[in-house]
């Protein structure tokens, strides 16, 4: 045999072991051990917690209910968790009175202050109800509400 047909001979040698060798080696691999890439689940937040105190009281307090004066100022905390991490934005609405940041009776983060609005001598108690539920850019959690009885002034 000539050099130049031994030289060629290797060639087509190592070429076809490699090829042979990587299709072997692509066939027999295990693909049960590879984990599938799977789409992360996102889950709601968690119900907020509330708490609450009154103005120039600085009580902390926490419960379903609170007794305010008419015109009287409520500073109010909501705390959630969500149970992927992610950063979560807390959205408040009310049914009268309105909240300090947007003169309104919606209003936007963790901590707002709520005016009681403002009732009489000749009125009654009246009852207010301020919600708020945690928003992680995809879900909501429920609503949590804290009631506000405000008396007449």
């Amino acid at each position: 045999m000539k050099l130049e047909n031994i030289v060629r001979f290797g060639k087509r040698f190592f070429v076809g072991s490699l090829i042979a060798g990587t299709m072997l080696y692509g066939c027999s691999k295990d693909k049960s051990k590879e984990s599938p890439t799977s789409p992360q689940v996102n889950h709601a937040p968690e119900l907020p917690r509330i708490t609450h105190t009154i103005v120039d009281d600085y009580s902390g307090s926490t419960g379903p209910g609170v007794n305010l004066d008419s015109d009287g100022i409520i500073g109010i905390w909501a705390h959630s968790v969500d149970p992927d991490g992610d950063d979560l934005e807390y959205y408040w609405s009310s049914d009268g009175g309105k909240f300090e940041s947007t003169e309104g009776t919606y209003a936007t983060g963790y901590f707002v202050t709520w005016r009681a609005p403002h009732i009489s001598y000749e009125d009654r108690d009246r009852d207010f109800f301020i919600r708020v539920y945690a928003d992680d850019g995809e879900l909501t959690s429920d609503y949590n509400t804290l009631g506000v009885l405000v008396d007449p002034r």
